[in-house]
């Protein structure tokens, strides 16, 4: 069994950075973080789950998503879409060029390493339904 993991508050700041430019990290990303933390990356793991669920739960409780099933409004079109393509998924490139500005040795690698620049799929690296369309068309 192990041990129970208890982040620091120096922890957390690094996870929550790397959250915010992707969401769903790859396991390289996991495997980093696990070595970087001395845990396991199954912890990792769990802690990006547990924290999607938290944002998931505050949104839902914010009046941000609609009632369970019930399905998402497709939201308007942002200029930035119809001008580049397929932009990135959550905070995209401008998160990850900002990132780890100062010389801060401990997450500095983690942050860069976290990806987040335009790409299409969002956060998973999949394409999106309106690129799947778009593609077989």
């Amino acid at each position: 069994a192990v041990d129970r993991w208890q982040p620091s508050a120096g922890d957390v700041m690094l996870l929550e950075r790397v959250f915010e430019m992707e969401p769903l990290p790859c396991r390289a990303t996991r495997e980093q973080l696990a070595t970087h933390f001395s845990i396991t990356s199954r912890q990792v793991q769990v802690w990006f789950q547990n924290k999607r669920q938290r944002v998931r739960v505050r949104a839902a409780r914010d009046g941000l998503l609609p009632p369970p099933g019930q399905p998402l409004e497709k939201r308007p079109a942002e200029p930035s879409d119809a001008v580049g393509g397929g932009g990135g998924g959550s905070g995209g490139g401008g998160e990850a060029a900002r990132g780890s500005g100062g010389g801060e040795a401990k997450g500095q690698g983690l942050a860069a390493s976290a990806g987040g620049g335009a790409r299409s799929g969002g956060a998973t690296g999949r394409p999106t339904r309106e690129e799947s369309a778009s593609e077989s068309a």
